[in-house]
């Protein structure tokens, strides 16, 4: 565990760095077909990203709950259009994960400087 924290930071940027990707291609769509045929290297940086958040939660027990609200409401709006696009019409779901895939980032953001902020108290 002790040695997991001394590559907290790592971690942390490990997963800003496979959530930018992800919002790019997410942002960048024109269609509604794209949520549901997305290609295979974003679900694969979706599923990485989790896997780090989880190994982030090993490490640092004690996440601020914000930043894990943002979390679960980035994976939703990546994930939910995928099962639901063609079921509810009337919801706007391109606008939904353009807005929501940014909370990805806006979470590991948070935590970057929760973590800035525990270091500079301690040193």
């Amino acid at each position: 565990m002790n040695l997991l924290k001394r590559y907290e930071s790592l971690i942390i940027a490990a997963k800003l760095g496979s959530a930018i990707p992800v919002c790019i291609y997410y942002s960048s769509l024109k269609q509604e077909t794209g949520l549901v045929d997305a290609p295979s290297y974003v679900w694969i940086l979706a599923l990485t990203y989790t896997a780090l958040q989880f190994l982030n939660k090993q490490v640092v027990p004690e996440i601020p709950s914000l930043v894990s609200l943002f979390y679960y409401g980035g994976l939703l709006a990546i994930g939910l259009p995928v099962f639901l696009v063609t079921k509810f019409k009337e919801v706007d779901w391109l606008l939904f994960s353009k807005i929501g895939c940014w909370f990805l980032i806006l979470s590991v953001l948070l935590q970057m400087g929760k973590t800035v902020q525990q270091k500079n108290k301690t040193a």
